[in-house]
């Protein structure tokens, strides 16, 4: 009777320890993918900044 509890619980560590694995993977695609937004975002604030800027819109018309 101790043995299908034991695999039970050796079932559940397992199932958590897994869990665990997979929360850390998400954190770690979240971050990165934070990461690659505030790029963009950056990128399209200078591309925005510039193309309101006159004179490199007047340099550009040259």
């Amino acid at each position: 009777m101790n043995e299908p509890l034991s695999d039970h619980a050796a079932h559940i560590l397992d199932l958590s320890r897994r869990l665990e694995a997979d929360r850390q993977a998400t954190a770690e695609a979240v971050a990165r993918m934070e990461s690659r937004m505030d790029h963009m975002e950056t990128k399209l604030d200078r591309r925005n900044d510039k193309a309101a800027d006159p004179a490199s819109t007047a340099k550009g018309c040259q």
